[in-house]
């Protein structure tokens, strides 16, 4: 506001015509207000992107996969043949049925 007093206060004083100077300063000040708007909405923009990509894309995301390695793990778990025994015995032999059912080791 103060640039925009003195710039008036020097146009009068310099006997240039007022008529011309307000509406240029009106043309600048709202092209200046459309660019730090456009650079807010932008910046805003991103951040609502980010929020939801964050939080509404990578959650079920991960709880899909989490859920997906659950199952296989469970799954994969039936084929595990090698027992703790087994491993501290060298000459021990491996002989892994999968379709054997599994006992806990006592």
């Amino acid at each position: 506001m103060k640039e925009f007093l003195q710039g008036a206060w020097v146009v009068s004083r310099a006997g240039s015509n007022l008529t011309e100077y307000f509406p240029n300063k009106a043309e600048q000040y709202s092209l200046e207000n459309r660019q730090n708007q456009k650079l807010f909405l932008d910046t805003l923009g991103l951040i609502a992107e980010s929020y939801v990509t964050g939080h509404g894309g990578w959650t079920p995301l991960f709880n899909h996969l989490q859920s997906i390695m659950s199952i296989l793990s469970a799954r994969l778990s039936q084929y595990s043949c090698i027992s703790s025994s087994t491993l501290s015995s060298r000459s021990a032999s491996i002989d892994c049925d999968p379709y054997q059912s599994m006992t806990p080791e006592s």
